[in-house]
């Protein structure tokens, strides 16, 4: 228990944090066994008795009371505590208290102040990981520091963190590592959140050529970047241009994807409201329409008085989940 709080936040660890399921399975790993008794699970009562038990060795100070910030720790006595890890220890601690983080990680952060509790422990995990959390790959806690900051406000920050984890990816794990691609594309979109579309649309313009040589032009990350750099290029100002990235995009995904895929309609849809507002009602009525739908889609109602705004596409979440085909949910759709 004392090795994993050495790994987070001085100030303040969650008590969930250290009674997670990840944390509990470190723990039941590393129990001492006895002769008479082979390894047991750990439960969460015994992980909070073990923290009582540290803070009456004053090792820790345990207060239940305040349970976003429930356990510190003197970093002297983390630091003593590391020092006396190996390499490997180090890295499984580091990436268990990762997952631990990722695990409590609320998917709606309704309460700032556990959201901040838990930036802060990452960033401590952070300096203290000394590479674990890019091996073997990138992992999930990194991505979702970033976007927390984002959706806190705090773009600008958000930007800075993916810039300087997608140059750790490069160095660690090098350029077309698939984490490495995509992961590049959250620089972009917080880039572009922070008021600079243009600047957003050319980090994707270079993100897409990677992809194309990597991964080739018809994979689904390849047409996710083409999507978003579409909606950048519009945001930017240059809404002609996207409307015709849009729909030479929209005619690979049809052959791809198929006419019935998420992505697909999501195209169809943005494209229609794009043409709009590059003047071309015509143009953006018929994709509204069952003209523009084809024979095998649903046709939209042409009584709308003005089409939807497009559809937002989100930086990528956890880079392997996100490379699954399976994988439809909101961090690494192109909608929401």
């Amino acid at each position: 228990m004392l090795q994993l709080a050495a790994y987070l936040d001085p100030n303040g660890i969650p008590q969930s944090v250290l009674t997670s399921t990840p944390a509990l399975s470190y723990l039941a790993t590393h129990r001492t066994p006895t002769p008479e008794d082979p390894p047991t699970p750990v439960t969460q009562a015994e992980a909070t008795a073990a923290l009582r038990a540290l803070h009456r060795l004053h090792l820790i100070e345990h207060a239940p009371d305040t349970p976003h910030q429930a356990v510190r720790v003197h970093q002297r006595t983390q630091r003593a505590v590391r020092d006396t890890l190996d390499t490997d220890q180090r890295d499984s601690l580091a990436r268990t208290a990762a997952t631990a983080l990722v695990t409590v990680w609320p998917p709606v952060e309704r309460a700032t102040g556990l959201a901040q509790t838990l930036r802060a422990n990452t960033t401590t995990l952070i300096s203290h990981s000394e590479g674990a959390l890019y091996r073997p790959d990138l992992h999930a806690v990194l991505h979702r520091t970033g976007r927390s900051l984002g959706e806190s406000g705090q773009v600008t920050a958000a930007r800075a963190h993916f810039h300087r984890v997608t140059a750790e990816s490069r160095r660690r794990l090098g350029p077309h590592h698939p984490d490495t691609l995509s992961t590049g594309h959250n620089p972009a979109y917080w880039r572009g959140e922070a008021g600079d579309a243009a600047g957003a649309a050319a980090a994707l313009a270079k993100l897409l050529t990677d992809r194309e040589r990597v991964l080739g032009p018809d994979h689904p990350s390849t047409l996710m970047t083409r999507h978003n750099l579409a909606r950048w290029r519009a945001r930017a100002g240059d809404v002609a241009g996207a409307g015709i990235a849009l729909s030479e995009l929209l005619t690979d995904q049809l052959r791809v994807l198929g006419p019935d895929h998420p992505h697909t309609f999501t195209t169809r849809h943005n494209l229609a409201y794009w043409r709009g507002r590059a003047g071309d009602a015509a143009g953006a009525v018929t994709g509204f329409t069952a003209e523009g739908i084809g024979e095998n889609q649903v046709a939209m109602p042409q009584s709308r008085p003005r089409p939807r705004p497009p559809h937002r596409p989100l930086p990528p979440g956890a880079p392997r989940s996100c490379r699954s085909t399976a994988t439809t949910n909101s961090t690494c759709g192109l909608a929401r």
